[in-house]
């Protein structure tokens, strides 16, 4: 009996996993105005029931995809965090991982590219769960860095959202920028090139 409970507990987490997976290119690609559950259920060949059984509907579906994505992003930041606790290398590893994560998992800042246009609820909702919490933090320690000489003056706001474009421009208009250059925008060049960008945005070395 146990078996079974596991073995059936481990497909409704395959199905889930499954259903996250194509929302994400669905809420990336056309928005969640464009976005038809019923269309993502036919792509992963389940019973529309289970998206409501699962996420209830379409915005609970969102916000299951973000936090989804945001997790992965907190994830990878861990991976790649600085061995110090400096304040100004703790600023320098987390938009390197910025980068190489919207190399990888460009669906992050196409969403939040579409989302940020306009007010709404959703709006709202990813400001007050994650985006409030790390602008502040990337804003102090770009302060912090001002203070000390060691970040290049500017409006903290402006400095943070520079880096953001150019991390997330490569991710959110990838074709275009390979159609144009040439070059593969999740390269480990490109990334690497992202990465020196950014460095001559924000750092006094």
């Amino acid at each position: 009996w146990s078996s079974d409970v596991c073995s059936s507990d481990l497909r409704s987490e395959v199905t889930k996993r499954g259903i996250l997976d194509i929302a994400r290119q669905h809420f990336s690609s056309v928005g969640f105005e464009g976005t038809s559950t019923r269309s993502i259920a036919t792509e992963a060949g389940i019973n529309h029931s289970l998206i409501v059984y699962h996420f209830k509907n379409k915005l609970g579906l969102w916000k299951a995809v973000m936090n989804d994505l945001f997790a992965a992003f907190t994830n990878h930041s861990a991976r790649h965090a600085a061995t110090s606790d400096d304040q100004i290398e703790l600023l320098r590893a987390n938009l390197h991982a910025f980068v190489s994560f919207c190399a990888e998992t460009p669906e992050l800042h196409r969403i939040m590219t579409i989302e940020g246009r306009m007010k709404s609820d959703r709006l709202t909702w990813l400001l007050d769960t994650y985006l409030k919490d790390i602008f502040e933090t990337v804003s102090t320690r770009i302060r912090t860095g001002q203070a000390e000489g060691r970040v290049r003056q500017g409006n903290p706001a402006q400095l943070y959202y520079g880096a953001i474009g150019i991390a997330g421009t490569l991710a959110t208009l990838a074709q275009e920028y390979e159609a144009l250059s040439g070059e593969s925008a999740s390269s480990e060049a490109s990334i690497a090139s992202a990465i020196d960008l950014i460095d001559a945005l924000l750092f006094v070395d």
